[in-house]
């Protein structure tokens, strides 16, 4: 299910619903203060341990951990360097089809720049062939 709105609001949720132990649950919430952040908070509801990863697309990055079974964890993602601008996706080792992307702007009040990431192809985007051009009348 994949979720728009303005200012690069994303929300795309993939997994698989055939399984007894129930996928993590990911909230987020915009932090204006000071430099501006994401802040995320992912609860596993099921017994079992989990590894979940998040990776930050900006600056390349993911941070893996160990979440156990009831319990949650909340961090923090800066979100300052890429002008305030995040994409980030959170991945477990429980479902493999799991998958929550979450983009977006996080408004400062402060004046703003467009999205650094705008009009990037990725290359898997790239190395897709495209159908032959129609020739003809």
């Amino acid at each position: 299910m994949c979720v728009r709105g303005p200012n690069g609001f994303l929300r795309h949720f993939t997994g698989d619903t055939r399984h007894d132990e129930p996928e993590v649950e990911v909230t987020a919430a915009h932090k204006a203060q000071g430099a501006g952040h994401l802040l995320l908070q992912m609860t596993n509801p099921g017994h079992s341990p989990v590894r979940v990863s998040s990776t930050d697309a900006y600056q390349e990055d993911t941070i893996r951990m160990v979440l156990p079974g009831g319990q949650r964890s909340t961090f923090r993602l800066p979100c300052g360097q890429n002008h305030h601008w995040y994409d980030v996706t959170i991945t477990s080792d429980l479902h493999p089809a799991y998958r929550q992307r979450l983009c977006g702007h996080i408004e400062t009040g402060h004046h703003s720049t467009s999205d650094p990431a705008f009009g990037h192809v990725p290359l898997q985007a790239a190395e897709v062939p495209r159908p032959p051009a129609r020739t003809g009348g």
